[in-house]
């Protein structure tokens, strides 16, 4: 847990908001700006209505506070999928990296109703749950759950619906998001999304993350290398 007396910039410091909300936006927002990392990606994605698939295996490169960036290493499957599905999904993920919009869309008491669900287990471990609602509508803000880990308050696992959509062909968009601890450091696992469409139904996408290269300019240790870490959560 963390401890002593502070304060998170752009939140009001009032009695309305939940510490431990307040400690896990404080823990995200320090983790943030001092963790670097490198991690391999798969990304799977299909339209099973079209009987088309493609897997796309790539290095994300991560720097403090900056925009991610992708090497990619070998595609395999069809080329619709590649530019017009797992090509938009980076894209999108580049988009919401803009300084204006992290702040936009950034899982807080700025842009969410925080409501307590109390205590749960998730994959073995307790973990504190939390709905969380936007407070606007606003494009890339979702109705969903945050579930905590107790000790540090960063995050295991996100799951919800986004709110409102970036096309008028687009129906629905529901994902979720696994996290794994590694040395007090939260990194995504794995990410599986669900988008509804218009005209060709379903697409999917999971991606996988493994072999974490970690760099922490606030640890005592500023590398940590994590090969084949066997998931924290299922």
């Amino acid at each position: 847990m963390l401890g002593g007396v502070f304060t998170v910039p752009g939140l009001a410091q009032s009695k309305d908001v939940d510490q431990t909300v307040l400690e896990y936006v404080r823990a995200i927002r320090v983790q943030r700006g001092r963790v670097s990392y490198t991690v391999d990606v798969t990304i799977s994605a299909s339209v099973p209505s079209l009987s088309k698939a493609g897997i796309l295996k790539a290095v994300k490169k991560q720097s403090q506070e900056d925009k991610p960036s992708y090497e990619p290493v070998s595609f395999d499957g069809d080329g619709m999928i590649k530019t017009n599905i797992i090509a938009r999904y980076l894209q999108a993920e580049l988009d919401a990296q803009k300084p204006e919009e992290k702040l936009a869309v950034e899982i807080s008491p700025l842009n969410y109703k925080f409501t307590p669900k109390g205590r749960s287990k998730l994959g073995g471990r307790d973990v504190l749950v939390y709905e969380v609602k936007p407070l606007r509508h606003h494009s890339g803000l979702f109705h969903g759950t945050v579930w905590l880990d107790p000790q540090t308050r960063l995050p295991l696992m996100e799951s919800g619906k986004l709110e409102k959509l970036p096309s008028i062909w687009l129906k629905e968009i529901t994902f979720t998001r696994v996290y794994d601890l590694f040395g007090g450091v939260s990194m995504p696992s794995s990410i599986h999304s669900e988008v509804k469409t218009r005209i060709v139904g379903r697409s999917l996408i999971n991606i996988e993350f493994a072999n974490y290269r970690i760099q922490d300019s606030g640890a005592t240790s500023t590398v940590a290398i994590a090969e084949d870490t066997p998931h924290s959560i299922k």
